[in-house]
């Protein structure tokens, strides 16, 4: 995401340094600043969603470990009252 951000920037300066009318300018900023923006959610929504899929896989994992200690412990318990 930095590096769309600057890129953005870069853009942004190249053409408030290039010669053009104000009200030209102004316009090329805000759809360079539009295109921009949307790249920028655009990551950060592929960022969001890789995280929320490897939160459920890490909870899953927790999950599927703390049943199998816990039927282990079971067995154990079950083993040992029965002796």
């Amino acid at each position: 995401m930095v590096i769309v951000a600057a890129a953005a920037t870069g853009a942004i300066l190249g053409m408030l340094f290039a010669p053009a009318k104000g009200k030209v300018l102004r316009r090329k900023i805000r759809s360079v600043s539009a295109k921009r923006m949307d790249d920028v959610k655009e990551k950060y929504d592929e960022f969001a969603e890789s995280v929320s899929k490897n939160y459920d896989k890490v909870k899953n994992n927790i999950n599927e470990m703390t049943h199998r200690h816990m039927n282990r412990h079971e067995e154990k318990i079950k083993t040992a009252e029965s002796n």
